[in-house]
């Protein structure tokens, strides 16, 4: 695990370096309980950060902690316009309610502090479960005042993955992208 002590070393020769952005990836970024330690030593190295979140842990007292954390980006991955879709793409039951709960309780508390930031935007994977419901993701960002939505796909490298992604996603990859000579 990167200590808080670690990585204020690695921004500081980030931000010297003439970095401008961080992003906060992989796993789900606010299981770090340092996290927007993090972000708030970023930010008083001018530095722009961003992250990607299911959403799930964000409740009141989190979502009061990012706004004033002034963290740039968050993007909340959804993979579905619904419950029903989100949920049995995300295989965890109630995680789409915990995604838009999130949104909202962020969007709340921009609100009450008049304040902008984090961005906010919706990731979804584009996959055979969801591909003909991208209209209805639209629908759902402007019911919830999202002003951006990142829609991106599932790129497999090799046929092992192929077949793990085949079995996690309840699909079938249609080809596979080989990267070595």
């Amino acid at each position: 695990h990167l200590m808080m002590t670690n990585a204020d070393a690695f921004i500081d020769e980030f931000a010297s370096a003439g970095i401008e952005h961080i992003f906060f990836l992989g796993g789900e970024p606010f299981q770090r309980k340092d996290l927007l330690d993090f972000i708030k030593y970023c930010k008083s190295k001018a530095l722009s950060c961003a992250t990607v979140s299911n959403g799930y842990l964000i409740g009141e007292d989190l979502a009061n902690k990012i706004v004033l954390s002034n963290l740039d980006i968050l993007a909340v991955s959804i993979d579905g316009p619904n419950s029903e879709i989100h949920d049995r793409v995300r295989g965890v039951k109630g995680s789409f309610d915990h995604a838009v709960r999130g949104i909202r309780l962020i969007k709340q508390r921009q609100r009450e502090l008049n304040t902008k930031l984090p961005n906010l935007a919706i990731a979804c994977t584009v996959s055979s479960n969801n591909f003909l419901n991208l209209p209805e993701m639209v629908d759902l960002a402007k019911s919830l005042d999202v002003r951006q939505i990142r829609f991106q796909y599932i790129s497999v490298i090799d046929n092992n993955t192929v077949e793990l992604t085949n079995q996690m996603m309840g699909e079938s990859v249609l080809s596979v992208h080989n990267f070595v000579g």
